[in-house]
């Protein structure tokens, strides 16, 4: 299969959405868990009296779900294909996070993934590498979107 061709089958691909309800304790156990610990993520008091009036989560803390649940089978679909079309080489290009609003105690979050691009170019070794990204989008129970997640992968060929 070509890039294109791997372009034109999985570009515009969603998973199942995936969901999450926050609380107090999700919120503080993943601030802890990245050694964030501002008191905003962890302290009750402190974050009752700030404009929040409450606990907030930490950046990237609604990005975790995206990890288990959906993503997953969407993602490892899309590696399939890539490594079938000859590219068995996974690396893991990063993930890009933008932030629209504050996520508090009580919010139910739903993060759907979404391939979004395949792209391909030569390195100066001269093997193809190919690009997918994977977008999810989060929104609140007020279909307000929270935050946006983009996850590159990169393969190579032999």
């Amino acid at each position: 299969m070509t890039v294109e061709e791997l372009k034109e089958k999985y570009v515009g691909m969603e998973g199942e959405s995936m969901q999450m309800e926050v609380d107090n304790s999700n919120i503080k156990m993943y601030a802890q868990a990245v050694g964030d610990l501002n008191p905003l993520f962890i302290d009750d008091e402190y974050a009752a009296k700030s404009r929040y009036s409450g606990l907030v989560a930490p950046p990237g803390f609604w990005g975790w779900p995206s990890k288990i649940g959906a993503l997953p089978a969407l993602m490892m679909e899309f590696i399939g294909g890539i490594m079938g079309a000859g590219y068995p080489i996974l690396l893991d290009g990063g993930v890009d996070m933008e932030f629209e609003r504050p996520v508090r105690p009580g919010d139910k979050l739903t993060g759907t993934p979404k391939i979004e691009d395949v792209a391909s170019r030569t390195n100066k070794s001269g093997k193809t590498m190919v690009f997918g990204t994977i977008g999810t989008t989060y929104v609140n129970q007020k279909g307000e979107v929270v935050g946006k997640t983009h996850n590159t992968l990169m393969c190579l060929s032999l």
